[in-house]
């Protein structure tokens, strides 16, 4: 399973660029290698106050019961920071703890035998990870776990065909985009980040569902909802049933949303939400619920479809090499722009005995620029200076 992420080829290209032969590990060692990762994520149903914990997935899709690490979460945001150590290979996470209900307004308890699940692929090129544990991501593991198991294919279609029913339009085929979307972006209640502003949204959306579906059947909880709609994703007549059902249940939940900073509308069977210009919520133009995201106190990579091209040029050792990224988002201050710039840097490709820092940053609101230099200590000691320019281009 490799839940590829587009940065790697930024950071492949600047690897040939160098000619660093170790950048990836060796062709010579068939042993995986491990690593130190992080994964920043959001658990979220509301905040879900408790704990994650991560549990190694074989590449058969047998999860181990062996704990890999576990961290507690922000009860106020569902945040929450996990480093796992000498680990390379696919990861199940698990939440339990308490939420508030969005909809009821009650408590509601995940119990530990029963937790609110996600996963991701700790890579040996990309050891910081965005991983967002949510209704919706449990429903697609569920139904993966149905089709096949939790590996690679099952994975990615469980993902994308939710992804569809949900009006996110992830494209055609098992391509990933429906994991990068649910998985990768991290959901916030607050902030101008327009990705996370909608899966937060969409959850909210998700619990209104959930209240019609139970009716005023009072022993009626969310894994009984969830375990229903995770069926639906196993045949087109079932995709098409969990479509109509969020759109009939957003026609009821959106007036709710009236004086909320942003709202959100289905057209066309797209959900799409954008800022309230009522109430002058958020500076930052609405859309689809994206990948992986900065902001909303949330810090990490991922994918993001967005309104710009993206040129950057990679300069070292004399070398400039342009590349162009299309359909991306425009960071909103430096701080975003920066913090993904170090993730880029620090993280996007291994290389034995080496390190990265960043030397300066800078972005104006359309370009940016960062200088970096790349240490190695094998097969030579080296350092090494470059430079990335970024350019971000309406379409």
């Amino acid at each position: 399973m490799t839940f590829s992420h587009p940065r790697v080829l930024l950071l492949g290209l600047f690897c040939a660029t160098l000619g660093l032969a170790g950048c990836g590990g060796s062709d010579d060692d068939d042993t995986p290698p491990t690593q130190n990762s992080t994964i920043n994520g959001v658990a979220m149903a509301g905040p879900i106050a408790g704990q994650v914990c991560a549990f190694p997935v074989s590449s058969t899709g047998g999860v181990g019961t062996a704990s890999l690490g576990c961290a507690n979460t922000n009860p106020a945001t569902g945040a929450y920071t996990l480093e796992i150590n000498d680990y390379t290979g696919v990861v199940l996470l698990t939440v339990s703890g308490t939420y508030i209900d969005e909809t009821t307004g009650l408590t509601v308890t995940i119990p530990s035998n029963s937790p609110l699940r996600s996963l991701t692929n700790l890579m040996d090129d990309e050891p910081i990870r965005n991983v967002a544990i949510t209704p919706l991501t449990e429903i697609a593991i569920q139904a993966a776990l149905a089709s096949g198991g939790l590996v690679e294919s099952p994975v990615l279609a469980a993902f994308n065909n939710l992804a569809t029913a949900l009006g996110l339009n992830p494209g055609a085929g098992g391509n990933g985009n429906g994991f990068e979307l649910l998985v990768q972006t991290l959901p916030t209640l607050s902030g101008t980040n327009a990705a996370g502003r909608a899966y937060g949204s969409l959850l909210d959306l998700t619990s209104f569902a959930q209240s019609v579906w139970c009716g005023g059947n009072t022993n009626c909880n969310l894994f009984d909802y969830l375990n229903t709609v995770s069926g639906y994703l196993a045949t087109q007549p079932g995709l098409a049933t969990l479509a109509q059902s969020m759109q009939d249940a957003h026609a009821q939940w959106k007036a709710s949303q009236a004086n909320n900073d942003y709202i959100c509308d289905y057209t066309s069977g797209v959900f799409t939400c954008s800022p309230n210009a009522n109430t002058g919520g958020g500076n930052t133009g609405g859309g689809n619920t994206g990948g992986g995201n900065t902001g909303g106190g949330n810090t990490g990579g991922g994918v993001i479809t967005g309104n710009y091209n993206l040129n950057l040029v990679v300069t070292a050792m004399g070398v400039s090499t342009p590349i162009q990224i299309t359909e991306v988002p425009k960071p909103n201050t430096q701080d975003e722009f920066c913090g993904e710039a170090l993730a880029l840097a620090q993280g996007g490709v291994e290389i034995p005995g080496g390190s990265w820092t960043m030397n300066s940053c800078n972005f104006d609101g359309t370009n940016g620029t960062i200088t970096a230099t790349v240490s190695i200590t094998t097969p030579v000691a080296i350092s090494v200076p470059y430079s990335v320019t970024y350019s971000y281009v309406a379409r």
